[in-house]
């Protein structure tokens, strides 16, 4: 896992600008740094070595015959097949890294070289002889990949606030990107909450040559192809398998590996295959939060003890929190709401101690139906509760969950109970809460566009396919970069491999599997440990947050959300925030994920400097 930067222009370059960006990104890459440069380009590379760790593996790396030169981010899980393929065309390696297999791949095959990997990655590749520089980013959108371009430059790196760094002019807030972070807790699609910067979309290859930016999309979309007819007996043995070998690649690694386990379904069923494969010694590592009603510390032990791993707790308490909070959030290098970043990073942090690559759950709720929100989408089916039987103004004094539920059943279609099941700030919130006039109803019209695309699937297929675009890439996988790369630690998701992805979202069966939330996965680890062990409601991996802004943080939530605060930076209305804050703080209503997107939004804006 590394850091990438790069600048390309058809005016000159500045080696001094990328080699800036790479040092803003030395948490990704400890090992080593590089920089190569030409009169039209330069790509940088910040190193953590996982495969391959002698010179040879270094980058950026320069292919001797055709001087096509890379820098990449990412592992290829599938590069030893690419490898044996690519010897029997006739090239010759000089090392074992996936990242010459990828350089040798674009050789032989250009940029459609993207659609044969399996893996996490972005990556630059600048062509001499096509004077081109070709980017891409994997299907998931697991690695990041930012740029800016003004027609005759071009410049990227795998942060923001990297790329920050190594731009001329300070780019200013974008009204609507700013809006869309609030709704969201993050920003969805290639917007961002800057002006003139923008996100590489899963999937997608950018082109540059000569001042021109072509995009085009690889491998990026969740449409079905041909349907996979399959009995589910048949199909849960073709997951097996391909679980499998998922994890069996995932464990390849030239550094010591681990696993998180969470206590959860999904990481449990990761660790049980990977300690099936792996043997005995291998190590888990677990987040606490002691006396709290999310403490799944109890389940993870039961779990680590049944399958013999050699187990570690991380607790968080709340004088860590009082402690660590904002050094926390200061290490994410772009706004991000999700509360989860912050045990994320702790569990990192512990977890790179002891090892340099951890394995992980995520990916399961998207794929295979495991959210509450995907059942209370169905409310609707109910009819619309009239809004004479409960007036919005009657809301308010109802209990909070009561509250929630109501708004739900009032809305008066699918993707509206869709869109409001998928904001933190709801859409009337953000009416009051924001100042700028000019934002109407923020990241609307990207979660409608991803929702159109599915119109011929059932209502939760629907759902979970809209939640791949936006949530699992906007928010979950972003948390889970920033959060390890901060702490210099890979994080490997085997059940986001591609082809589980395919064999999920092509089968007769795809219905079926979400409706019974998660019953496939829970058949599959039956086979490891017994299920009672996970009899218990389904929790989150945040923080508790909510009870921590009433206590040990009630200073800093105040500080970060005052009037004198709000006011000089002129987004927010003082005056509404200050109402939602007393309103949590007395506990009638729990506002807590919401203010900590305040709070954690005031933290990245000061220290960039925006």
């Amino acid at each position: 896992m590394c850091g990438i930067a790069g600048e390309v222009s058809t005016r000159g370059v500045s080696r001094e600008m990328v080699a800036k960006m790479i040092s803003e990104m030395n948490h990704r890459g400890p090992d080593a740094s590089g920089v190569w440069s030409n009169e039209h380009c330069v790509l940088g590379h910040c190193r953590l070595s996982i495969i391959d760790l002698s010179p040879s593996g270094a980058q950026p790396m320069i292919d001797a015959k055709r001087g096509v030169v890379i820098a990449f981010n990412g592992e290829v899980f599938n590069f030893r097949e690419l490898r044996e393929g690519l010897e029997g065309l006739g090239h010759v390696f000089s090392g074992t890294s996936d990242t010459e297999v990828l350089l040798r791949g674009y050789c032989e095959w250009g940029a459609e070289v993207v659609g044969r990997l399996r893996g996490m990655f972005a990556f630059a590749i600048w062509d001499p002889a096509a004077e081109t520089l070709v980017l891409a980013r994997d299907r998931f959108g697991k690695k990041p990949l930012f740029y800016w371009s003004d027609g005759q430059q071009l410049a990227f790196a795998s942060e923001l606030n990297a790329l920050l760094r190594g731009l001329r002019d300070r780019p200013t807030i974008c009204p609507e990107g700013f809006a869309s972070y609030l709704r969201f807790g993050y920003v969805p699609g290639e917007a961002t909450v800057l002006n003139g910067i923008r996100r590489a979309l899963p999937g997608e290859i950018l082109i540059w040559k000569n001042g021109k930016l072509d995009r085009h999309q690889s491998q990026g979309s969740l449409e079905c192809g041909e349907t996979m007819a399959f009995e589910p007996e048949a199909w849960r043995s073709t997951l097996r398998e391909t679980l499998q070998s998922a994890v069996a690649e995932r464990l390849v690694s030239d550094v010591p590996l681990g696993c998180f386990l969470s206590g959860g379904i999904d990481s449990s069923l990761v660790v049980a295959v990977a300690r099936k494969i792996h043997g005995p010694g291998l190590r888990t590592f677990t987040v606490s939060f002691p006396g709290t009603g999310r403490d799944e510390g109890e389940v993870a032990r039961c779990v680590a003890g049944k399958l013999g791993t050699d187990h570690q707790q991380i607790d968080i308490l709340p004088s860590d929190m009082e402690r660590e909070y904002l050094d926390t959030l200061a290490r994410c290098p772009e706004p991000l709401g999700d509360d989860s970043f912050i045990p994320t990073y702790f569990i990192s942090r512990a977890t790179r101690e002891h090892v340099t690559v951890a394995l992980s759950g995520d990916g399961g709720d998207e794929l295979f139906g495991g959210y509450p929100k995907y059942r209370q989408i169905n409310f609707g089916r109910f009819g619309r509760l009239p809004a004479q039987i409960v007036p919005q103004r009657f809301l308010s004094q109802l209990p909070d969950r009561a509250a929630k539920a109501m708004e739900v059943i009032r809305l008066p279609n699918e993707v509206d109970r869709a869109l409001w099941l998928s904001s933190l700030w709801k859409e009337d919130e953000l009416s009051r809460l924001v100042l700028d006039p000019t934002v109407a109803r923020p990241g609307r019209k990207y979660f409608l566009t991803e929702w159109e695309k599915y119109r011929a699937d059932s209502l939760q297929e629907r759902f979970s396919r809209t939640d791949i675009a936006t949530y699992l890439e906007g928010s979950i996988l972003t948390k889970v970069d920033r959060a390890s790369m901060a702490a210099s630690l890979e994080v490997r998701s085997p059940l986001l491999d591609e082809r589980i992805l395919d064999l999920t979202l092509s089968t007769n069966i795809r219905s079926t599997v979400l409706g019974q939330q998660k019953q496939v996965l829970k058949d599959l680890l039956s086979e490891y440990l017994p299920l009672d062990l996970f009899a218990g409601p389904k929790r989150g991996f945040g923080l508790p947050i909510d009870e921590w802004f009433r206590g040990s943080l009630r200073g800093v939530l105040e500080e970060y959300t005052s009037e004198n605060r709000l006011r000089a930076e002129g987004l927010l209305d003082p005056q509404v925030v200050a109402r939602l804050r007393e309103a949590h703080l007395s506990g009638r209503r729990n506002y807590g994920r919401k203010l900590h997107a305040l709070v954690a939004w005031q933290v990245w804006r000061e220290r960039s400097g925006v």
